[in-house]
């Protein structure tokens, strides 16, 4: 049986290594994964479309993403004080965004729903 003092022992010490795998992993990070750099034209429109994440609107059944609520997203481009003869194109960055993420959204959506298909118990065929 082991004591209280072996048992925080042994969490130090799984905390230590996951410390240490956490650090390998960072220094690792830039060789393994490749960047995708963000056009400074583009990183305003990222950010609004980032804070707006929340404002998907679904339709279906199961639900699938439609496209983000446009009153939702220009309440943020407001709050963030965005002049006026920006706004437009702003929004044009972010529409184009919207639509690569609902075609990454929907293709995720295509293989989840193909994938509990075959899942699915098959009924049994009369003979």
């Amino acid at each position: 049986m082991r004591d209280a003092g072996q048992d925080v022992d042994a969490f130090l010490d799984a905390q230590r290594r996951r410390r240490a795998r956490q650090r390998r992993r960072e220094r690792e990070l830039p060789a393994t994964r490749p960047a995708y750099p963000i056009l400074p034209a583009n990183t305003e429109a990222v950010m609004v479309f980032q804070r707006c994440q929340t404002q998907w609107t679904y339709a279906g059944d199961p639900p699938a993403h439609t496209g983000l609520r446009v009153e939702a997203v220009t309440a943020v481009i407001d709050a963030l004080g965005v002049p006026a003869e920006r706004r437009s194109d702003l929004l044009g960055r972010i529409q184009i965004i919207e639509m690569k993420a609902l075609e990454v959204l929907n293709r995720i959506r295509m293989a989840d729903l193909a994938r509990i298909r075959r899942q699915q118990p098959r009924p049994a065929r009369s003979r």
